[in-house]
């Protein structure tokens, strides 16, 4: 993910397309691990669970009927 005034990159994203289960990075710009995003196996629509470390901070699933590209975003409630 690029600035496109300066070109600078603040983002990167790492992972394979072609695999079992989807698993993507989010990297800082020092390739710094932000977060994971991994897809749910045999969900009926694209489903990603995203991790900070070891927990869980929210789902992200595409909506099937939708007209364009669209997506619901649940935020995991702090537990501490």
């Amino acid at each position: 993910i690029k600035d496109v005034a300066t070109d600078v990159t603040w983002f990167n994203v790492n992972g394979s397309a072609f695999s079992l289960r989807d698993k993507k990075v989010l990297l800082d710009a020092n390739n710094q691990e932000i977060c994971v995003g991994e897809e749910k196996f045999l969900a009926m629509n694209k489903t990603y669970q995203i991790y900070c470390g070891e927990k869980r901070v929210a789902t992200v699933k595409k909506r099937i009927l939708a007209l364009r590209p669209t997506y619901d975003v649940w935020i995991v409630a702090d537990q501490n």
